[in-house]
């Protein structure tokens, strides 16, 4: 079973994030529920959860330097789901730098919210526990003698071209199911427990283009759905894609697609069905070629 600590001072939220869900149909334990930072911080000492759900404003110390302090003492794990009663966007850009999986507003908290946030909190779990065995197996090799070696996950070596395939995989998977948010080369390195400058060499030298080419590529290739479907301006879906602002969204999509966004939308063709099918789209960025790896 994952664990699962509960951290915030208000006892209604504590008692409404406990009974929300069926935590069992999960896999998930609840291993502990405090009401300030310090205790958080020694619970997770004793217990280890792999989740933590945190209120950000708590006494003694605060969800952020809770969550700061674990990443210093621990790592990547627990993963962190961050609760808040305020609309504060510079604690939102914190969490997420120090690595939370999620930022919720408790007057937006219901239970289809929590077990999205959650689904994704466990997603990361998996991630990063899968990446730890991968970690663990290459030093077993290195033990065994292969120092005088590259190791095993080499492009030279048809196990490490196939870890690497697994790697990259997941990798890309993942991208594709938060492309809605920032995804960043950190962000993403830290959810497989990675460094962002080793992500980005096996990256670019396991599929021919780099982190950020295949991340713009993805989100475009969702803008142009969004965009298909005729119901967001094109503002609201560089907002909803994570870019800093429409022209920066704008330039990325020409640069992708050779094309701006208004040029796109002028390109659809209506037929007698009434169905818009654009007559210009260009082909799909291509997969890591397998026996390149």
């Amino acid at each position: 079973m994952i664990r699962l600590l509960i951290a915030d001072d208000e006892p209604l939220v504590q008692a409404g994030v406990k009974s929300m869900l069926e935590w069992s149909s999960h896999g998930i334990e609840i291993c502990g529920i405090c009401s300030n930072g310090s205790e958080a911080l020694e619970m997770i000492g004793r217990f280890r959860p792999e989740i933590v759900i945190s209120d950000i404003w708590m006494p003694e110390m605060d969800g952020l330097t809770l969550l700061k302090t674990c990443r210093n003492c621990y790592g990547d794990l627990p993963v962190f789901l961050m609760l808040t009663g305020h609309k504060d966007f510079g604690c939102a850009r914190k969490a997420i730098h120090y690595g939370a999986a999620e930022y919720i507003l408790k007057q937006e908290l219901t239970a289809q919210s929590l077990e999205h946030a959650v689904r994704s909190a466990l997603q990361r779990v998996k991630n990063l526990q899968q990446t730890r065995d991968m970690v663990s197996a290459c030093l077993t090799l290195l033990r065994k003698g292969n120092e005088d070696r590259k190791d095993f996950t080499s492009a030279e070596n048809p196990a490490g071209k196939k870890r690497h395939r697994n790697v990259i995989d997941r990798i890309q998977k993942y991208m594709q199911e938060n492309c809605t948010g920032k995804l960043t080369l950190r962000e993403t390195a830290s959810a497989f427990g990675l460094s962002p400058n080793y992500l980005s060499a096996l990256f670019t030298k396991s599929c021919g283009y780099s982190f950020t080419e295949y991340r713009n590529h993805i989100k475009i290739e969702e803008a142009k759905r969004m965009l298909d479907t005729g119901g967001m301006k094109i503002y609201e879906v560089a907002e909803y894609l994570g870019f800093d602002s429409a022209f920066y969204f704008s330039k990325v999509f020409k640069k992708t697609e050779g094309i701006s966004p208004r040029e796109y939308l002028r390109g659809f063709s209506s037929d007698k069905s009434g169905r818009r099918e654009y007559t210009g789209r260009p082909a799909p960025l291509a997969r890591c070629p397998q026996e390149e790896l």
